[in-house]
């Protein structure tokens, strides 16, 4: 019963995630080190510096987009209320 279960391609998705492990493994000594603990344990300042600058830098790149995005937006619904507030004021 177990090898009718278990055929030739069960066993390639079954391995599948040891792929992905190993992977993952690899992958993990080219994760940066937190600018919290290079500070805090290593006492070592500039690396800290430099690994919030690359954490923080696409957070800089997307507060100014949502600030434009958010000016363009009130600037949307302040023409449309001076529109509505023009059409409310137009006698019937």
């Amino acid at each position: 019963m177990f090898s009718e279960i278990i055929t030739k391609h069960n066993i390639y998705l079954l391995g599948l995630p040891i792929v992905f492990s190993i992977m993952q493994v690899i992958l993990l000594f080219f994760i940066p080190e937190s600018p919290k603990y290079l500070l805090l344990n290593k006492n070592n300042s500039i690396k800290a510096e430099k690994g919030l600058y690359l954490v923080s830098l696409p957070m800089i790149f997307e507060k100014d987009k949502m600030s434009i995005e958010v000016r363009n937006t009130m600037t949307v619904i302040a023409l449309f209320l001076s529109d509505l507030k023009a059409v409310s004021t137009i006698p019937a």
